[in-house]
């Protein structure tokens, strides 16, 4: 397929059409060639595609044309609120992604001080985040003119909680703590940051983008019993965002942003007069719905048990892959991963190189960590077990050939 430099002036045949989107099509990567070692989203199952296609028209933003689409939104807001241990008074949205549920938090947690405070503030209103998190709650931050203040990481690769204390102030109207942090996967300091909050009164934001439909499966398998808490049973989380288009398997986009007392969408509330639904609370008006009917399928279809089987194969291969990595002589960032998530350490300075390397000679798609600088696999469903020696033996390789090892 070629660029397309102008719009045709005369209809296109439908046949050459579909052999110009086949053609771009192929030029993908598919994540069935195991090859993708990076990603946290991957390839939906196939009841997931079908409900997509189905309601592919559907548009949440004028709900009371779709009642149909928005009784499944609201089905899957409440398994998504049992599966975190919400309570009654809890209810969300599904967006177009984590961004911008963690763009409404921090929304919603800005306004919500206003009103509190019954004043505009005199300086800018603060966001305290780990120097892990993602990079969404810079754009927020930009968007909404809020202060962001990044707090350093402890050996652990977690949130320091003592740092971030020091830095609260009376115009702190949020702090974001991690569940599954996109480098490594670990989980901040939750509990201790929800005595915090609940002690200054300020709205904590969990990103739970990834851990969400992952931490909680493997508590049910019994996987490990040192996976801190996160969820709502901590009195002092006030939002979580979960994504079901990541381990959940739903399509894309589909971000779920979940309050513990939804009237708190009252911050964020505007009319839309010309529309059936004549509130709005979330960023956009037009919302894509289909991918809210394929993640109702594929959670119905999975269940729980579907899950945890799901994770606990995703987490025997992180640990397989692990014991492969340090009987080659490999250093990883952390020996026992809580999370499907495989750091290998090496030199900042090499990882450009190495990177480039596994792509061009070997087609492996993986990316870099910055704390600590490292090669970074995510061992998603899609990861099959017997291609992880040939990724170990061929990172060898190119170890030795670039003189590293």
């Amino acid at each position: 397929m070629k660029l397309i430099e102008r719009f045709n002036e005369e209809p296109i045949p439908k046949k050459d059409v579909e052999k110009e989107l086949n053609e771009a099509y192929e030029k993908d990567t598919k994540f069935e060639n195991s090859r993708v070692l990076y990603s946290m989203c991957n390839s939906p199952p196939e009841i997931a595609r079908s409900a997509h296609l189905k309601f592919i028209e559907a548009n949440l933003g004028d709900a009371l044309l779709y009642p149909g689409t928005q009784l499944l939104e609201k089905s899957v807001i409440n398994m998504i609120c049992d599966l975190l241990n919400a309570p009654d008074t809890a209810g969300g949205h599904i967006l177009n992604g984590g961004s911008e549920a963690n763009i409404l938090s921090l929304w919603i947690a800005r306004n919500k001080w206003i009103t509190k405070n019954k004043i505009r503030p005199s300086r800018q209103l603060e966001v305290i985040v780990p120097d892990s998190a993602h990079y969404s709650f810079e754009v927020a931050c930009d968007m909404l003119q809020l202060k962001i203040l990044r707090i350093p990481l402890d050996e652990q690769f977690r949130m320091d909680v003592s740092i971030a204390e020091e830095n609260i102030t009376d115009y702190t109207c949020a702090i974001v703590g991690i569940a599954g942090t996109t480098e490594l996967g670990v989980i901040d300091p939750i509990d201790e940051l929800s005595k915090v909050c609940l002690h200054s009164e300020i709205h904590l934001h969990v990103d739970a983008a990834f851990g969400g439909f992952v931490f909680p499966f493997l508590v049910m398998a019994g996987w490990r019993k040192d996976i801190p808490l996160f969820d709502f049973r901590l009195r002092g989380v006030r939002s979580i965002t979960i994504d079901p288009h990541k381990m959940g398997r739903s399509t894309q986009p589909a971000g779920a942003l979940i309050l513990r007392d939804k009237n708190d969408f009252r911050f964020i509330n505007f009319s839309s007069y010309y529309l059936s639904s004549t509130v709005q609370h979330t960023m956009l008006g037009t919302r894509c719905s289909a991918s809210v009917a394929a993640a109702y399928a594929v959670m119905r279809t999975f269940g729980k048990t579907g899950y945890i089987k799901m994770v606990q194969k995703c987490m025997e291969n992180t640990y397989y892959l692990c014991r492969l990595l340090k009987s080659e002589g490999f250093e990883l960032a952390i020996e026992k991963p809580i999370a499907p998530i495989v750091v290998v350490k090496f030199p900042r300075e090499v990882l450009g190189p190495i990177k480039k390397n596994l792509y061009t000679r070997k087609k492996w798609r993986v990316s870099e960590s910055r704390h600590p600088p490292g090669i970074r696999v995510v061992l998603m469903p899609h990861v099959r077990r017997d291609y992880l020696p040939t990724f170990v033996s061929d990172l060898k390789t190119i170890c030795r050939n670039m003189g590293i090892i």
